[in-house]
């Protein structure tokens, strides 16, 4: 299975590169791959890695320069595999909910030397899905929904509410339209 896991080849050619420890909340595909006891076998077909940071990190990541050099270096040494580390998001550029980072979770896919991994939780990362009203989107939302307990649908809904919006119309627009279709699937 490992060979075909692109998303933990991507981050153990990152370890390999780093000097110095790293903190990822992994997001996307690469958090559902990783991150669950049963993920589904497409999501390891990923081809990059995606992660988010809070505003209390963001310095301690923009001063990393290790992991920037490594990240440049992984980058070209995948790139004829068509495999990245792509995206570095702020937490103000996703849908999540404001107290998110105190939620995440321990990825412990692997043991790597300096990379210690995370993921926002499930209610979040259903949040994050909701940017762009995919199908393929709303399959993740799918699996991530059976990850959920009754008490943590529970708190679904109200999370919907107090999620933080990047204050841009069009993600504003789209997070409306799968908030209500996400609605009526859970009040069915």
């Amino acid at each position: 299975m490992d060979s075909l896991n692109q998303p933990l080849r991507i981050l153990r050619e990152l370890d390999s590169l780093l000097s110095q420890p790293v903190e990822l909340v992994l997001i996307g595909r690469a958090a559902l791959a990783l991150g669950y006891n049963k993920p589904l076998p497409h999501f390891f077909s990923t081809m990059d890695v995606d992660s988010v940071i809070s505003k209390e990190q963001l310095n301690a990541i923009e001063t990393n320069f290790d992991f920037w050099k490594a990240n440049e270096a992984l980058n070209k040494v995948l790139e004829s595999e068509g495999l990245y580390f792509t995206h570095i998001f702020e937490e103000s550029q996703i849908v999540i909910t404001p107290d998110w980072y105190s939620h995440t979770e321990r990825i412990t896919a692997e043991p790597f030397k300096w990379i210690q991994l995370f993921r926002p939780s499930t209610i979040d990362l259903i949040l994050t899905k909701m940017m762009r009203n995919d199908p393929e989107d709303f399959a993740d939302i799918d699996f991530l929904l059976n990850q959920l307990n009754l008490s943590e649908i529970d708190l679904l809904k109200p999370s919907l509410e107090k999620a933080r919006i990047p204050k841009v119309p069009e993600i504003e627009e789209i997070y409306n339209q799968c908030k209500s279709k996400l609605l009526d699937i859970l009040n069915t």
